[in-house]
């Protein structure tokens, strides 16, 4: 990993990973919402904001059918591949 990426750049880019995971998903927010105990509106904001606890971000995940530490895996991956374009794929 890069040494000058900051903790808060990675968790900016994990969450949407996980966003766009979510997007690609095609799992409803209400789904969503009823699998992580929480309300659609409590899903929306999660899914709008750079930053998430690591409880939300799990739950997440899994409600979407995806393992978390893969959208992690992926963006360390993508950071640590030499002329990568930042743009991350499925």
């Amino acid at each position: 990993m890069k040494k000058n990426a900051s903790a808060t750049q990675l968790a900016g880019e994990v969450v949407n990973r996980l966003r766009e995971k979510t997007l690609l998903s095609e799992v409803p927010r209400t789904e969503i919402a009823k699998r992580t105990n929480v309300d659609r509106m409590t899903i929306t904001r999660r899914l709008h904001r750079t930053d998430m606890t690591l409880s939300a971000f799990f739950a997440m995940s899994k409600a979407i059918g995806v393992e978390p530490e893969q959208i992690i895996a992926d963006v360390i991956n993508k950071k640590n591949t030499p002329g990568a374009t930042g743009v991350l794929t499925k």
